[in-house]
Formats: structure tokens, sequence, C-alpha cells
């Protein structure tokens, strides 16, 4: 049986957790586990144009993305074996995650599987309104037997079965002392199976596939096998799966599966009603798996699936109870399982909260199409809640030219700022740097502008660009690819450079490319033309018309032949608004050619052209 003593080690884990420091403003990416940090690997992000003139683009980094909901889903698969004590961790851990997300009002769902010979399944439970039912699961013990295979799977169904949250944003952490020996069928986490070595007749009452069914006899200790690795090392724990893989294939081991039942290890059932319920031994040859081997091939074949979809988490407790090198063995899977790596619920709690660490900085450049305008009044950071909601507005606040600073630090002497923006104007570039973390509930941005440049605008008539105001390759209106060589990008790159919750720097990323459009209308001067009366002498009768015609300088530029009636001059004026310059001519709609007392002009440009006096 089975046996956990680690007290102390969930009460040091308890005091890490609450010495823990949480910014206030704070947010995760998709991480490994390195030390005591999280190492960046994918970072939620977005470039917008939020309006744009046709000269000037009103501009938008955010952390995460504003589509990306804020919710996250963490599912505990546990062991809760008897003699299982793993509440106290797991609970310092959720009341930081609380308090986190009860500031941002984003919605954290907890799931809960506790296993041992079957999974139990606690479905998501709102950690904010049903935090005491919550922790009343992690107090729950089971009878004995583990199988951990059937935990994963029931982590798995219960994580797939929550399709409103992106699956970057769930969270599986399995907490266990890697000591399984049972396993299951097709998907199903209610019914245990095992296998044994031991014949009915001389069984144990600690064997019957039991965890000690290998006293019998251990196939991957025999010569030629390869053994059980004792250390977490990736490269011996495949070796091992592929050989427990061929073991069983040749020994036609799936035959030996039995459905285990722990009564069976009670002294007073009886043999032949054992034997009945279908216990039965394989042989005791070399090429052979165990219910050890089978149950850790299955687990990890369930939890590499989740790892490659999900945040996971591979915690390894004590368990004194399974002997030092049976514990050696265990304890290398769970490392294993978390790539090696050691953990703490202090690592956990880093990746759930914290989306950048302090340090991590963005360049963006606008390249020779677009100037960054570089005036305070039009640079702000804004923080936003779950639900989109401003919850602070940071204005820019000039530290230095071309140097900015947003949130000052209270107390601070001389004055620190939360983040920072510096300007370079000879690469016409910016590098914004956040100098706390941002944390994974809430959302950050940056507002600026950039102007179209004068001397790199086209001056052709046309239509230039494509308008991609979220940077996705694709033309806003058609929702069609279009050409790098069609866009008229606002920046020729945006970089994010991370670093993680201690500072450890993650691999560079770059932000998506916003397009814009704009149009070159015919370069042609444009004015009003005029008939002025110039004499009383000129009088004609109502029913006079004029005919004015033109041929305008500027190609492609046309003047449709306009016909008035004199009652349609005012105060013995005709005009006509926004007329190009051309030549033009008026004539009465009679025999006589001459316009007498009339005078035809076009202005614009403050000053006034005659063509025409009669």
């Amino acid at each position: 049986m089975k046996h956990r003593m680690y007290k102390l080690l969930s009460v040091i884990l308890t005091l890490v957790l609450i010495a823990g420091v949480f910014p206030g403003i704070e947010l995760t990416a998709n991480a490994a586990v390195d030390g005591d940090a999280t190492v960046i690997t994918a970072v939620d992000k977005e470039k917008t144009v939020t309006a744009w003139d046709g000269a000037t683009a009103d501009l938008q980094l955010s952390f995460p993305s504003a589509e990306k909901k804020l919710d996250i889903d963490i599912v505990f698969v546990l062991d809760s074996s008897e003699f299982s004590d793993t509440e106290d961790s797991a609970l310092a851990l959720l009341d930081a995650v609380k308090a986190a997300a009860d500031d941002s009002g984003a919605t954290v769902k907890i799931g809960i599987v506790r296993f041992n010979r079957v999974a139990t399944v606690v479905g998501f439970r709102n950690l904010s309104e049903e935090y005491a039912y919550i922790k009343t699961q992690f107090t729950q013990h089971d009878t004995s037997g583990t199988n951990m295979h059937a935990g994963l799977l029931a982590a798995k169904q219960l994580l797939a079965s929550d399709t409103e949250v992106d699956d970057s944003r769930k969270y599986m952490i399995l907490v266990s002392d890697g000591s399984t020996y049972l396993f299951c069928k097709d998907g199903d986490y209610e019914t245990p199976y095992s296998r044994a070595y031991t014949p009915l007749a001389s069984a144990r009452r600690t064997a019957f596939g039991g965890f000690w069914e290998e006293s019998t006899y251990q196939p991957s200790s025999q010569p030629g096998n390869v053994k059980r690795p004792k250390l977490p090392d990736s490269e011996l724990w495949h070796a091992y799966f592929e050989d427990v893989v061929a073991r069983n294939a040749d020994s036609n081991g799936n035959a030996w599966d039995f459905k285990w039942n722990p009564l069976w290890q009670l002294s007073f059932y009886p043999l032949p009603l054992i034997a009945s319920e279908g216990y039965k031994n394989q042989p005791m040859v070399p090429r052979s798996a165990s219910n050890r081997d089978m149950a850790l091939y299955y687990a990890d074949q369930v939890y590499q699936e989740l790892k490659a979809q999900y945040h996971t988490f591979s915690f390894g407790v004590n368990d004194t109870g399974a002997g030092e090198g049976n514990w050696d063995e265990s304890k290398a899977f769970m490392r294993y399982l978390n790539d090696e790596k050691p953990i703490t619920f202090n690592h956990i709690k880093n990746e759930i909260l914290y989306y950048l660490g302090a340090g991590s900085t963005v360049v963006d450049t606008m390249g020779e199409k677009f100037d960054f305008v570089n005036d305070p009044e039009k640079i702000v950071m804004r923080l936003l809640d779950a639900d989109g909601n401003t919850l602070e507005t940071y204005h820019a606040e000039t530290i230095a030219q071309g140097h900015y600073g947003f949130g000052a630090i209270p107390d601070s002497v001389p004055t620190a700022y939360q983040y920072e923006l510096t300007y370079d104007e000879a690469s016409d570039a910016f590098t914004w740097k956040t100098n706390v973390h941002i944390t994974n509930f809430q959302r950050i941005q940056l507002v600026y502008s950039a102007e179209l440049s004068a001397a790199e605008k086209e001056t052709t008539p046309g239509t230039y660009g494509v308008n991609d105001f979220d940077g996705d390759g694709k033309e806003d209106a058609t929702g069609s690819v279009y050409s790098e060589n069609d866009a008229r990008y606002t920046n020729t790159s945006a970089i994010l450079y991370p670093v993680d919750s201690e500072g450890t720097p993650g691999t560079a990323e770059e932000f998506p490319m916003p397009s814009v459009s704009y149009t070159v209308e015919h370069m042609v001067e444009v004015g009003t033309l005029q008939i002025v009366k110039k004499s009383e002498g000129a009088q004609t009768p109502d029913g006079t018309r004029f005919t004015i015609s033109g041929t305008p300088e500027a190609d492609g530029v046309t003047f449709e032949t306009r016909t008035v009636r004199y009652a349609d001059f005012e105060n013995g004026v005709y005009t006509l608004e926004n007329v190009p310059a051309g030549t033009y001519t008026v004539t009465e709609n009679r025999d006589d050619a001459t316009l007498a007392g009339y005078e035809l002009t076009v202005s614009g440009n403050g000053a006034t052209k005659t063509l025409l006096r009669g």
C-alpha cells in the first residue's frame, strides 16, 4: 500500500505562495517551467488601426488581443487514495488566483478530478462564487488504488467540454506520487484494469494485480529489456516505453488484462470467487509487460496529448510507502512528464497569474511610409478589465525629450513609472517597456498615432494600399488575401522582446502589420465659375438661356455642358462651384453669339481669371 508523508512540504509551499508578490497590473503566455520562472513561448497580442482619415492613423498595441476572452479553466487531477494529502498547497494556489481574478472581473473555473482506482469528476465550478464548495473537494479522500490513466482521461474530457474558453487559457495540474499500477480501456475512466504474474493459489494479499505485483516478477529488470528509468531523462523514458510496447506485443499482453477488484486483497475474500470474477495470471516470460509498465505507458500517452493542447504541470509528491527503488522510479516519472524539471506550486502560480514579466519591451519602427507622431498629448496607455471596461488611463508624462512615463509609482524618488516609452528620431522608432508584470486577467493597451509621410505619398491619381486594420493579411472589405506589394503598412516592424517573471528572456515575436488605403484625386485647379451681368442694358427676357461649355486643361477631367436660364441668376450672378481650370465659352441660345454686358470668370486659389468679357 502506498503512503505519503509530506505535510512539511505542503506547509513550505503554502508559505512560499503567501509570501509571493502580486502586482496590481500584471498578465500569461503559453509557457514552460524553468526553475522558478515561466518561459514565454507564445504571446497573444495585436496591433490595430483604430482610426484613419487618409493622412493620420490612430494605432493601438494590446496584450492580449481585444477579442481574446480572459476567462481561465484550471483542472486539478488529484491522487486521492486514502493516504493522499495534497490539498494544502493546491488551496494556497487557488487563493492567489482567486484574488487576481476578483480584481479584474475575469471568470476562473475550477474542475477537479480525483483518482484512486477510478476517476471521480467534479464539474467546473466558478472560483469566485463557489470557493467553499471547491475547498471541500480538496479534502476528500477515497479508498486505495491508483489509476493515473483514469484521472488523465477524465481531465481530457473535462477540458474539452468547455468550448467557451480558448485552449491556450486552459491548465491541467497533476498532483501525484507517480506510483500508478492500474489503467483503463476505451476511454472509460470508471472501470479499472490490471494484470498479474502471481498464480491465484500462491498470491499474497498484496498481489492480485496491485502495486506490489512486481515483487513476484518484474520484466523490465530482465536481461535484454530496457529498465524502468530512475532518472527523469526523456530519452530514457522514451526508450523504456518503446520497449514496453514491444514486450506487450511479444507476449500478447492485452489478453491477460482483467477488471480489477480491490476487495480481492481482503483476507476473507474467497479465492474461487476471485477466479470467477476474471483474475488470471500471465506467464513469467522476459518479453512481457507488467501492470505497472502498462499503467505508466497509458498515463504517459494521455499526458502527452494534454500537453500538446493545454498548459500542463506534473507535481510530484513523496511516497514513502513505495520503497526507495520504486519511489525513485515514480519520482523520476513525474519529473519526466514535466520536461525533466522540478516544480513547485509557485511555478504554477507564476504561469497562471503572469502574462509578461517586468522588463519586456516592444520596439516599433515606422519606416519610410509613416512618421511617428512624437506628441505626448497623442500617446496614452489604458488598463482594461475582463469586460473591456477602462480601469486606468495613463497619460504620457515627459521624462526627457522623446522619453515618456506612464503610471507614476507612488512614493518613488526620483519618480519611477510602471511603463516607459522612448522615441528615437533618427530611426523613427519607439521602445515601449513595462517595468511591472502584466497579469493574465487584465488587458493593457498603448495608443499612439502615425502620419502618412508627405515625401512618400503617391502623386499620380489613383488608389493605393489596402485597408487591413488588424494586420491579418486579409482586406477588411472583402476578406481576400492581398499581396505585400499592394499594402501600405503603417510600420516596417513591431517586435516583442518578452521576459518571464524572473527576468529570463524569451523568443522575440513579431506583431501583425496593419495596412491602410488612400486615394490621390486628379491634381487640378478647382475654382468658381461665374457669369456676371455687367450693365442694365444687358437685361434679356426670362426665357433667354445661356449655354456654358468648356475644355478643361487637366487630363481626364470632363466638364458637362450646362444650360441655364436668366431666371437662375441671383442678384445678376450665376455661379458654378468646383470648376476645374480650362477654357470656357458662354453663348445665348439665340442667333447672336455675343454676350454683350456679361463677364465670365473663374475664381480659385485666391485669384480671379477673366475668360470672356462681352
